[in-house]
């Protein structure tokens, strides 16, 4: 199994630092049942495909800004008052357009959102592999949870906006 490590001591049970797994019939191992480490994989599971679900119902607007004003949100303040878009601009319309399998329309609206959007559908993907053998993402959080890999997320969120400001529409084009 991934992650699970086990070693035979000279008795020829079972021992392991990851996890205490018990003989089943027939001379395989199976690992013990962890509540701790599959209560995490729901919650990584949920938060992950939440917003894709939610989305996968909404119709994308066409201009790249506005979707979500059907779940009963406010237009952007910002891009109101000073005509131009905020950080979070086209994160909904991109989500939306990633939930109905158009990644290029994704890409196109708001890059960062898009590549987003594969992350959420990969941890959704490693969480529910998680749930089901127990596996722990604790150490995978921590490999992750780099200060190099949050400048690099920054910039890519950064560098989203950017391209959103000089494709995005301005209110006088919105009609």
């Amino acid at each position: 199994m991934f992650g699970e490590i086990f070693i035979l001591n000279n008795r020829g049970c079972s021992v392991s630092s990851v996890q205490q797994p018990y003989m089943m019939p027939g001379g395989r191992l199976r690992p013990a049942f962890h509540w701790g480490r599959r209560c995490v994989a729901i919650i990584l599971l949920f938060a992950t495909t939440t917003p894709l679900v939610v989305t996968s119902g909404l119709r994308a607007d066409p201009l790249g800004l506005g979707t979500h004003r059907q779940l009963g949100l406010p237009a952007c303040g910002v891009y109101r008052s000073f005509a131009f878009p905020c950080f979070t601009c086209g994160y909904t319309t991109s989500l939306t357009y990633a939930a109905h399998g158009d990644l290029v329309s994704a890409f196109r609206v708001q890059p960062a959102a898009a590549v987003l959007a594969i992350i959420m559908a990969a941890g959704a993907i490693v969480a529910g592999y998680a749930l089901v053998f127990g596996i722990d993402l604790v150490p995978l959080a921590r490999w992750l949870w780099r200060p190099m890999l949050v400048w690099v997320v920054a910039g890519g969120c950064l560098g989203g906006w950017i391209c959103l400001l000089y494709t995005s529409p301005r209110p006088r084009d919105r009609g």
